[in-house]
């Protein structure tokens, strides 16, 4: 699965780059979570896909509910692109996607 260029950000996270995208909001998955994630790959697109969730509410979602909005910040993703390589993501190399929970992201429930 490439992730598509269209309305993704770069970030340099230890003199690599990457693509990150927000996606359009889901409400939950199969645990019933309210959170939302980041799709995370390597600028070349050939490599597996990370998917990094955090606990805050989809923007989209959060301003419907009249809940307070949470910026996620380049840097809480650089955070989690590198935990996810400490953990055995390996972003130039084919494969299944690699879901991880945002560094310091506690999810409720």
């Amino acid at each position: 699965m490439a992730l598509a260029r269209k309305g993704a950000r770069t970030i340099d996270v230890d003199g690599v780059k990457y693509l990150w995208k927000l996606p359009k909001p889901r409400s939950y998955n199969q645990e019933g979570w309210l959170g939302f994630h980041v799709v995370v790959q390597h600028e070349d697109r050939r490599g597996s896909v990370l998917f990094l969730y955090f606990p805050e509410q989809h923007p989209t979602v959060a301003s419907k509910l009249r809940s307070e909005v949470v910026s996620i910040l380049p840097s809480q993703v650089a955070a989690g692109i590198r935990k996810a390589i400490a953990d055995g993501w390996l972003p130039r190399s084919p494969g299944s996607r690699y879901d991880l929970d945002a560094p310091g992201a506690e999810k409720d429930g």
